[in-house]
């Protein structure tokens, strides 16, 4: 739940009710990638990341990009690679997985 409500405070702008949703959802469940994943975006979107929490944070929208095409969502595994590409703009995997779902 807190991880849907920090994403639709994110849609709206509001990036640091956004964060401390992202971050109760990891406190009840720390093993939760998307809520990890949607944090690191958030704290992107702010500027707040370095190089390397950059790389590790566009690593994991890449994995979940791969697990959401996988499972045949599309439309999510794009958003994810997107996601990927913005945190690692030099990356040709994320580019490729990308090009891959909108030309089969």
């Amino acid at each position: 739940i807190y991880n849907n409500l920090g994403y639709n405070l994110q849609q709206q702008g509001k990036l640091e009710a956004a964060i401390a949703s992202y971050q109760k959802a990891l406190q009840i469940n720390p093993n939760c990638a998307e809520a990890e994943a949607n944090l690191g975006n958030a704290l992107h979107a702010q500027g707040k990341l370095s190089p390397e929490q950059q790389t590790y944070y566009a690593q994991l929208n890449g994995k979940l990009g791969q697990a959401r095409k996988k499972a045949g969502d599309l439309a999510t595994a794009a958003v994810y690679f997107q996601k990927a590409l913005e945190l690692n703009p030099n990356s040709g995997e994320f580019s490729t997985s990308l090009r891959e779902i909108y030309q089969p």
